[in-house]
């Protein structure tokens, strides 16, 4: 192979990389918007009374112990130690709270006035992982025990008006 065969090969490979690296981020984007799309629908809000709410984001505690979890069990789910929603501006995160990490899934076409960084590909990686094990299933769970609290809740005020 010559170099300019070695060049041309190169170019060809460095295209086909950033193309389908868009395409994985816009997958990972629509994805995300439609999660956050649900949450609003379903009247997700922070409750600014509670310490975990006063940043404005309900945290979707879908792996909870994550530190402690064995080598394998991160394996599944990588770094990222949770996902989290920020109902004013229907947008999803993941990281980890605890450190203070977190890439916008679903990002907006501006964020504070300028264009964001695209999500990285890691994460964009990873949250496909997180799908393909069952993300979304643990996501409705979360929402189907939301509902039961407030179908108990309602219940309980029903009695006191009988």
């Amino acid at each position: 192979m010559t170099i300019q065969d070695a060049v041309l090969r190169l170019e060809r490979a460095g295209s086909e990389s950033s193309k389908t690296t868009q395409k994985l981020r816009e997958a990972v984007a629509t994805t995300a918007a439609k999660i956050a799309e649900i949450l609003a629908a379903a009247g997700v809000e922070c409750d600014m009374r509670s310490p975990i709410g006063q940043d404005g984001f309900v945290y979707l505690n879908l792996m909870p112990g994550y530190k402690e979890l064995s080598d394998a069990e991160k394996g599944k789910w990588g770094g990222i130690g949770c996902y989290y929603y920020a109902p004013k501006d229907s947008i999803l995160y993941a990281g980890d709270p605890l450190s203070g990490y977190g890439e916008i899934l679903n990002q907006p076409k501006y964020v504070n006035g300028m264009i964001p960084d695209p999500v990285s590909r890691e994460n964009c990686l990873m949250f496909a992982k997180h799908v393909a094990n069952g993300l979304l299933g643990l996501v409705a769970e979360w929402l189907e025990q939301r509902t039961a609290a407030d179908i108990r809740a309602i219940a309980r005020l029903e009695q006191l008006e009988s």
